[in-house]
């Protein structure tokens, strides 16, 4: 891992950590003034132009406003070698969570520990089946109910544990959690309107952003990547995975509803090159045996 410092005004800090991040094969941007590290982004996700997309608005905003108190500070910037991206591969198998009656009653879930329905186990079942001839290094999952014991089942037949990560923690949808979305239509017809619209314009009362959301599972993939050369098994939720599959698109959140993420469906993406390739989206082929298959993207 190669290290470059560079030295440059406060205003000019935003546009060249833009421009080191199009010149690719950066690992992690710092933020440096008199010694300390004030701000750490970490970047390597997908190409180039896809490692400017994920640079969410919270982050660039945190930058400008330190730009603008420092008349000059350090960027610091670890680069990949070249020769060891060409044969760097990690493929992603992202997984939304088995249902629940809360799916089927179109519920707002967020933080609320839902369990899995009968269905639902089942669905974890099969997928788990499904998934049993690949060579699995880690699975990771949020520690609601209804991931967690998703990601167990998969886990179990590789003889793994599973990671616990706050990086795949569903979003907070604040006053709406617990509501059914007609109780919402009603109550909040204008708000729910740009959600379904919108997206990316939205906080969610007393809850966060899809912004929110992009900020954390964009360290997390990080780290993932950094960490592995195999295949790694993410299960989350369902607008956890839509942002993800978002970022790893190079698309921002206003294609939030052009992702579609059933209960237990499968996307996979292969990370060659520096670059996020997408395998296949939303497979749920496995469960077409299941007699009570409600697949939903609620």
């Amino acid at each position: 891992m190669a290290t470059e410092k560079f030295t440059v005004a406060g205003n000019q800090v935003v546009e060249k950590v833009k421009q080191l991040i199009h010149e690719g094969n950066i690992r992690r941007v710092r933020i440096l003034h008199e010694g300390r590290t004030l701000l750490e982004i970490p970047l390597s996700v997908g190409a180039p132009a896809t490692a400017i997309v994920i640079l969410a608005a919270p982050v660039l905003a945190a930058l400008g406003a330190f730009a603008a108190l420092v008349t000059e500070c350090t960027i610091e910037v670890e680069k990949i070698e070249d020769s060891n991206r060409n044969d760097y591969m990690t493929e992603i198998i992202l997984v939304r969570h088995g249902e629940t009656e809360w799916n089927v009653g179109e519920i707002f879930r967020g933080r609320a520990d839902v369990e899995l329905s009968e269905n639902g186990i089942k669905q974890a079942e099969l997928l788990a089946e499904f998934l049993g001839n690949e060579k699995i290094d880690a699975v990771y999952s949020s520690s609601m109910k209804r991931a967690l014991n998703t990601a167990k089942v998969i886990a179990h037949h590789h003889n793994l544990d599973v990671e616990i990560t706050s990086g795949l923690m569903e979003i907070d949808f604040g006053r709406w959690q617990g509501m059914s979305r007609q109780e919402v239509i009603e109550r909040y017809p204008e708000l729910y309107k740009e959600w379904t619209t919108r997206p990316d314009r939205v906080t969610l009362p007393g809850g966060e952003s899809l912004n929110d959301v992009r900020e954390r599972v964009t360290i997390f993939i990080n780290e993932v990547v950094a960490r592995y050369e195999g295949t790694v098994v993410l299960v989350a939720h369902r607008v956890v995975n839509k942002v993800l599959i978002c970022t790893l698109l190079g698309l921002d959140n206003s294609h939030f509803w052009n992702i579609r993420q059933d209960t237990c469906g499968i996307t996979s993406f292969s990370y060659e090159n520096g670059r996020f390739i997408l395998v296949r989206h939303n497979d749920t082929s496995y469960l077409k045996y299941l007699t009570k298959a409600t697949l939903t993207d609620f």
